[in-house]
C-alpha cells in the first residue's frame, strides 16, 4: 500500500516538473533569474498538491482534474514566460492534450493485450498498471525532448482569423477526446465501442496537427515575405543613399562656385558703397545655404544613412523634417533593425504628407534611451484624425509592398519584447516604439 502511494506520489511531482519545463523551454528564455525559478517551483508545487488532490480523493473527475490542470498551466504560460500571446494560450493545452493521448494509446494496447479492463488499469494497483505509469511517462518526456529538439519556427500569426483557428481548433480537440473519455466512464469501459472512441479521438488528433502545420507553413511563409521585403527596402536604402550623397556633393560643389563669385560681387558691391545691392546679395546667398540640409552625423553609419535618406525625401516633398538624435542606437544588437523601424515610421509620415496642404508638412523623430530602453518617436502634423477615420492604417496604394511598413514594424519590435503605440495629440499623430535592449537578436 505504501509503495503504490510513494509510486503516485512520484508521478505526480514528475508529470509537474517535466509538463511544466516543456513550456518553459519551448519559450527559450534568454537567462534565467531568480524570479524565473520562483515562478517554476511555485507552479510546480501547486500543480503536484492538484494532481494529488485528484488522484487520492477524487480520482473519478477526469475533466475537471483537466481543466484545473490546463488552468496552472495557462496561467503560468501567460504571467510568467514571453513571447507570442497565441503560442503562449496553445501550447500549455498542447502540452497536455500530447500526453492525453499518450497515456490513452498506452493504457489501451496494454488492456488489449493484457485482458485486465480499461477500469481497473486506470483505478487498481498491479503491474501493468505501473508499466503503463513508466511508459507513459518516458514516452511524454521523449516527444517533449524531441518537439524542443526540432522546433525552429518563431510563429508569427497576421491575421486574426488565423490566431482564432490556431487557438480554437487544438482546444476543440481537447473537448472532444475528453468527452470520450467520459463516455467510456459513463458505459462503464464497455470493449466494444473503445475501438470506435479510439478512432474519434485519432482523427481529432490528426486534424489538429494538419492544422497546426498548415498554420506554421503559413507563418513561415509569412515571415519568408518579409524578409524579402527587408532585403528590397535594405537595397533601396543604399541605393538611395549613395544617390543622396552624390547629389548633395554636386549641390554643394555648385553652391562654393557659387559662393565665390556672388562674394567677389559683394566685396565690389561694398567697395563702389553700393550696400543695398550687397544686402541683397547677402540674402540670396543665405537663402542657397538654406536649401542644403546638415546632413546627420553620428557614431551609427546605419543610422546615418536611413536617416539622411529619410531627410532627402522629405525636402524633395517641400516637409519641415525635424531631427532630435540623443542615442546612435549602437547598443542594438541587430543594427539592420534601425532600417526596418525608423526608415518605415518615415516612410508613412512622408506618404501621408505628401497628400497635405504645404505650410502643413510638418514632421519630426526624436530617438533617446532610458536605462535599457530605446524610444523612438515618429510624429507628423494631420488634418484630421487619422485614428477615427482609418484605426487599421489601410492604405489605398496599388504597390503590394506599401502598406507593410507597419506590420514589419511590429514584428522586429516583437523581437526586443517591445511595444509600437499610435496616439494623437495637438494635432499631430505620433507613432512610438519602445525596445528593450538585451542580448543578441536575430
Amino acid at each position: 500500500m505504501l509503495g503504490n502511494i510513494v509510486i503516485e506520489v512520484l508521478t505526480n511531482l514528475f508529470q509537474g516538473v517535466v509538463f511544466l519545463g516543456f513550456i518553459f523551454f519551448f519559450f527559450k528564455p534568454d537567462k534565467v533569474n531568480a524570479k524565473d525559478i520562483i515562478a517554476y517551483a511555485g507552479t510546480v508545487f501547486v500543480i503536484f498538491s492538484a494532481l494529488n488532490f485528484f488522484t487520492f480523493y477524487n480520482n473519478f473527475a477526469v475533466i475537471e482534474s483537466s481543466a484545473v490542470y490546463i488552468i496552472i498551466l495557462e496561467l503560468y504560460s501567460i504571467l510568467f514566460l514571453k513571447g507570442n500571446i497565441a503560442s503562449r494560450i496553445i501550447v500549455p493545452v498542447f502540452t497536455y492534450l500530447i500526453n492525453t493521448v499518450i497515456s490513452y494509446v498506452f493504457a489501451y494496447l496494454v488492456s488489449y493485450l493484457s485482458g485486465v479492463s480499461y477500469y481497473n488499469l486506470a483505478t487498481k494497483s498491479s503491474v501493468y498498471r505501473l508499466l503503463c505509469i513508466i511508459f507513459i511517462n518516458l514516452a511524454t518526456l521523449l516527444v517533449y525532448l524531441i518537439i524542443l529538439k526540432f522546433r525552429s519556427t518563431d510563429l508569427r500569426l497576421v491575421k486574426k482569423s488565423d490566431i482564432v483557428a490556431f487557438v480554437l481548433i487544438p482546444i476543440l480537440s481537447m473537448v472532444v477526446v475528453y468527452s470520450t473519455l467520459e463516455v467510456i466512464t459513463i458505459t462503464d469501459f464497455r470493449s466494444d465501442i473503445l475501438p470506435y472512441l479510439f478512432l474519434i479521438c485519432s482523427s481529432m488528433i490528426v486534424i489538429t496537427v494538419i492544422v497546426w502545420h498548415m498554420m506554421t507553413r503559413i507563418s513561415r511563409q509569412h515571415q519568408i515575405k518579409t524578409k524579402l521585403l527587408l532585403s528590397k527596402q535594405r537595397e533601396q536604402l543604399y541605393e538611395n543613399s549613395i544617390l543622396s550623397a552624390n547629389q548633395q556633393v554636386e549641390h554643394i560643389s555648385n553652391i562654393k562656385h557659387d559662393m565665390n563669385n556672388q562674394l567677389l560681387c559683394i566685396s565690389e558691391l561694398i567697395k563702389n558703397k553700393e550696400y543695398d545691392s550687397a544686402i541683397e546679395y547677402c540674402s540670396n546667398s543665405k537663402k542657397n545655404l538654406e536649401s542644403v540640409y546638415t546632413p546627420v552625423s553620428t557614431q551609427n553609419p546605419l543610422l546615418n544613412a536611413v536617416l539622411n535618406v529619410e531627410q532627402d525625401k522629405a525636402v524633395r516633398e517641400g516637409i519641415n523634417f525635424k531631427i532630435n538624435i540623443e542615442d546612435n542606437m549602437l547598443s542594438l544588437p541587430n543594427n539592420m533593425d534601425i532600417v526596418s523601424i525608423v526608415g518605415n515610421l518615415c516612410d508613412n509620415a512622408i506618404e501621408y504628407l505628401k497628400g497635405c496642404q504645404r505650410e502643413r508638412r510638418v514632421m519630426g523623430i526624436e530617438i533617446s534611451r532610458h536605462n535599457n530602453y530605446y524610444i523612438i518617436v515618429c510624429k507628423n502634423k494631420i488634418e484630421k484624425s487619422v485614428l477615427k477615420s482609418n484605426p487599421n492604417f489601410v492604405t489605398s496604394k496599388d504597390n503590394k509592398y506599401h502598406g507593410r511598413g507597419i506590420s514589419i514594424i511590429r514584428e522586429t519590435v516583437e523581437k526586443y519584447d517591445g511595444e509600437l503605440r499610435y496616439y494623437e495629440d495637438e494635432g499631430f499623430l505620433l507613432a512610438t516604439v519602445v525596445l528593450k535592449v538585451k542580448g543578441n537578436t536575430e
